[in-house]
């Protein structure tokens, strides 16, 4: 793994297809106190990759999160962390299949489900195809996203208006709270690219330039699309899927918004490939621990990903037909990734040697996922389910051995 291919799966891990589809979704929830969202979720996000940092190179491995955990709070805690990551996936994938498509066509329409149909199937292909393609793609999505995105914040900034950042009565700034854990989709991935530490620090790659990179780019992205996104667009935002379109349609003119569907796709792909290969090695690393279900436990990093695909298939099957909707699966798949991250983040409270401000930043961080998946019933149910599972699972083995 070189530094170019490093950076740019991390870039690709976090700035995924939810920067597109989640601006809409935010304001819906909050609306002009979505962008106080946006802002905490910056600073958070960098919060987290520092920490997340710091255990990559004093505990580098390749199972990532899930061995901060068993490193730092014995084999059960370490079983569910993997189980939360290794499960969030199936809900994921289709998650920001769901977002990118809902980009290409209306929902449930055959536009909609030939982008998902591309984006998952594609992801898992890549990954089964071996690691040299997944980064491939990376690399080179990695590029494309960033100007993209900066052409279209830079064109965007002449037409903001102020009035678009009054607040109307309906909503207040504890709704910014609910749109925390939606925004959170944004920027999960820190988690992921663990995964690869281990592998990219063998390789001798700089993970500290890379993460100082990482961060910078997202927070200079994601302050400008959110600002601009509802800054330029104002109340329409609430019924805009595709807010990278209508900002450079306000630069470009209408044929613009063929370049961010074609974007949107190629987003979703990176991002469901980056976190296909991270947790497909997870998978891996569990099976040689026994730790999975013999049912689920594969050898390889490749059979995992193609696992990792039909389990997302059989979650689109049952909730895509229902009320619940594909939008629920973004919700679930939030709480998941939040979980594993306050994990994580405790955890490095416990291995690694902090100073007392740094140790209120990640408490602080802690909390405030916390509140965000305390407000959001279908992430604790699904949450509580595996936390279940675990304990039921790891009593058996004990009673079998």
């Amino acid at each position: 793994m070189t530094f170019a291919r490093c950076l740019a799966l991390y870039v690709t891990s976090i700035v995924g297809v939810g920067v597109l589809g989640l601006p809409a979704l935010a304001y819906r929830q909050a609306g002009v106190w979505s962008l106080v969202a946006w802002l905490v979720m910056i600073v958070l996000g960098a919060a987290v990759g520092y920490f997340f940092l710091q255990l990559a190179l004093h505990h580098a491995s390749g199972g990532g999160v899930a061995d901060y955990a068993r490193a730092a709070f014995g084999d059960p805690l370490g079983r569910l962390c993997g189980y939360l990551f290794y499960f969030a996936i199936p809900f994921g994938a289709p998650a920001t299949a769901h977002i990118a498509a809902l980009m290409l066509g209306e929902y449930q329409s055959w536009q909609y489900w030939t982008a998902f149909g591309i984006i998952l199937v594609g992801a898992v292909i890549a990954n089964a195809a071996g690691t040299t393609v997944a980064f491939r793609v990376q690399l080179v999505g990695a590029v494309v996203l960033a100007v993209a995105l900066a052409v279209a914040v830079g064109g965007a900034i002449t037409h903001v208006e102020p009035a678009n950042f009054t607040t109307g009565p309906e909503h207040g700034p504890l709704s910014a709270l609910g749109a925390l854990l939606i925004v959170f989709f944004a920027f999960a991935g820190w988690e992921a690219v663990t995964g690869f530490a281990h592998e990219a620090l063998t390789a001798g790659v700089n993970l500290r330039r890379v993460t100082a990179i990482t961060v910078a780019i997202i927070a200079v992205l994601y302050t400008g699309f959110a600002v601009t996104s509802i800054g330029a667009i104002g109340p329409d935002l609430a019924t805009t899927p595709n807010a990278l379109g209508t900002l450079l349609s306000t630069t470009f003119g209408p044929h613009a918004v063929w370049v961010s569907r074609a974007l949107s796709l190629l987003l979703g792909l990176l991002a469901v490939n980056a976190f296909v290969g991270s947790v497909a090695r997870l998978g891996a690393d569990l099976t040689r621990r026994r730790h999975l279900p013999q049912p689920l436990a594969r050898a390889t990093v490749r059979t995992h990903s193609l696992q990792l695909g039909i389990l997302g298939a059989v979650v689109t099957a049952v909730f895509a037909p229902t009320a619940l909707g594909m939008d629920t699966t973004v919700e679930i798949a939030s709480g998941m990734f939040a979980a594993v991250t306050i994990i994580g983040l405790l955890a490095a409270a416990r291995l690694l040697t902090l100073s007392k401000p740094a140790l209120l930043v990640l408490f602080v961080t802690c909390a405030l996922f916390a509140s965000a998946i305390l407000s959001n019933l279908a992430a604790i149910v699904t949450i509580t389910a595996v936390a279940a599972a675990t304990v039921v699972f790891v009593r058996n083995r004990a009673g079998s051995t």
